[in-house]
């Protein structure tokens, strides 16, 4: 990269049964592979800004509602479908990549959610447990909104 210092360094746990953080292993990532996986990964923003963007999806102000809706529908047994976890009262967004984790959950009004970036993946720890375990606290109004 040419200005290493307007970047984050992705990290990952060189130890696969350690859950403490180490920051011992930056994860790097080629000039190929950011060519060949073109858009994957290369949007950046801030939580609130995923937040915003991921809700502005949701309420149809990105695309038609009637798309969302197809968009919307899970296609599995996991509740996959379009590239999301579709729930009952909520959508959830996992990728992870190069050391870097994204999670976010939101509520299928758009009002409640929860996102957690992260340059520290660990396998044997993802982001998206913290996130779910956030979810639940502040859907059982444990949570200050």
């Amino acid at each position: 990269m040419a200005n290493r210092s307007d970047y984050s360094q992705g990290y990952t746990n060189s130890k696969t049964g350690s859950v403490l953080p180490t920051y011992d292993t930056e994860y790097g990532e080629s000039r190929l592979s950011m060519l060949y996986q073109f858009g994957t990964g290369q949007v950046y923003m801030s939580v609130n800004d995923l937040f915003q963007a991921e809700r502005n999806m949701l309420l149809g102000k990105v695309y038609p509602q009637k798309d969302v809706n197809v968009l919307l529908v899970p296609g599995s047994a996991s509740m996959y479908g379009g590239g999301l976890y579709v729930y009952p009262t909520y959508i959830r967004g996992h990728g992870l990549a190069y050391g870097y984790e994204a999670t976010f959950l939101l509520s299928k009004d758009g009002q409640d959610g929860v996102v957690l970036l992260s340059n520290y993946y660990r396998a044997n720890q993802l982001s998206q447990t913290a996130a779910i375990q956030l979810w639940n606290l502040l859907e059982g109004g444990n949570l200050g909104k």
